[in-house]
C-alpha cells in the first residue's frame, strides 16, 4: 500500500480531486450475525461498520487486537453513528455474542400479526383488577407498552416489558441483579435487553416449557432464532385469553416459556 494511499488526508484530498480510492477501515472486527457474510468493524465506541467479506481487498493486524481493512471503491457498506458497542471498550471478545453490540440498538424483524394487549393511549374497554401479590397476571395488568422513563430505543420488547414487571412490583427487577448487565439511561433504569430478562425467567421459573399450547395460563415468554436476530424477544402471554403483552411475537422461532 503507498504511503500516499495510508493517509487520511490525501484519502480526502483524491476523493475532492475526484479520484475513486478504497476505504481505510481501523477497528476490532468480527463476523456480522445480523448480516451473514458480512464482517463487522468497530473503529471507536460511536462508529460501527458493516462491509462484505468479498468487498474486502486487504487485511492486515494493526496491533493490540485491531485489523486494518482496505475496501474496494463502489462497495455496498453500511456506517452506524452513533452506535454504542456493549458496555465498555474494546469490545467483548465473547464468542456467543456478536461483537457485544446492545441489540436494543438494533431493529428487530417485522413481527407476527398477534392479538395486542392494548397499551398508554389505547381504548381500554374491560376492567383489570390488580392481583395482590406480583404474578405474571399483574403485569398484563401493569403493560403500558412504555417506560416510565419516557424514553425508547430501536427495540423496545424487553424495555418497556421490564417497565410492566416493575410496575406490578417485581422489585427484584428494579434493584441490582446479577442477569441484569444493561438499563435504560434514565432515573427509570429499566433492563433493556432480552436476554438479560431470559437469564431472570430462569432464575424464578418453577415451570417450563418449549411449546406454545393454549389454554394452560401465562407465561413468560423468550423467542428465539439467532440466524434472524441474535438478541431474542420477550413477552408475556396468557395462554387462556390469547393476548400478548409485548412489543412483537415470534411463535416461528424457538420457544422458552416459563411460569412462577
Amino acid at each position: 500500500m503507498a504511503a500516499r494511499d495510508a493517509n487520511l488526508t490525501t484519502l480526502m484530498e483524491l476523493a475532492a480531486e475526484g479520484h475513486s480510492t478504497a476505504l481505510l477501515i481501523e477497528g476490532y472486527a468480527a463476523d456480522d450475525r445480523n448480516l451473514p457474510g458480512n464482517v463487522v468493524v468497530a473503529q471507536s465506541p460511536q462508529l460501527l461498520y458493516s462491509v462484505p467479506k468479498a468487498d474486502v481487498e486487504h487485511q492486515e493486524e494493526a496491533g493490540h487486537g485491531r485489523v486494518r481493512l482496505r475496501i474496494r471503491p463502489g462497495a455496498q457498506a453500511f456506517r452506524i453513528e452513533p452506535f454504542l458497542v456493549g458496555d465498555s471498550y474494546p469490545p467483548s471478545t465473547d464468542p456467543h455474542s456478536p461483537f457485544g453490540v446492545g441489540m436494543e440498538y438494533v431493529v428487530p424483524p417485522p413481527s407476527a400479526d398477534f392479538a395486542r394487549a392494548p397499551g398508554r393511549g389505547d381504548d381500554r374497554t374491560d376492567t383489570v383488577e390488580l392481583a395482590a401479590a406480583a404474578t405474571l397476571e399483574s403485569v398484563g395488568a401493569h403493560w403500558t407498552d412504555s417506560c416510565a422513563g419516557g424514553d425508547r430505543y430501536a427495540n423496545n420488547c424487553a424495555h418497556f416489558l421490564s417497565d410492566a414487571f416493575i410496575s406490578a412490583g417485581f422489585s427484584d427487577l428494579a434493584a441490582p441483579n446479577p442477569h441484569i448487565e444493561a438499563r435504560c439511561g434514565t432515573s427509570a433504569k429499566r433492563p433493556i435487553r432480552a436476554r438479560n430478562m431470559w437469564k431472570w425467567f430462569q432464575s424464578k421459573a418453577v415451570r417450563t416449557s418449549r411449546t406454545l399450547q393454549e389454554g394452560t395460563g401465562w407465561w413468560a415468554v423468550f423467542q428465539l432464532d439467532e440466524t434472524v436476530y441474535w438478541g431474542g424477544h420477550v413477552a408475556v402471554w396468557d395462554s387462556d385469553g390469547g393476548v400478548v403483552y409485548g412489543t412483537g411475537w415470534y411463535p416461528e422461532w424457538n420457544q422458552h416459556l416459563y411460569q412462577w
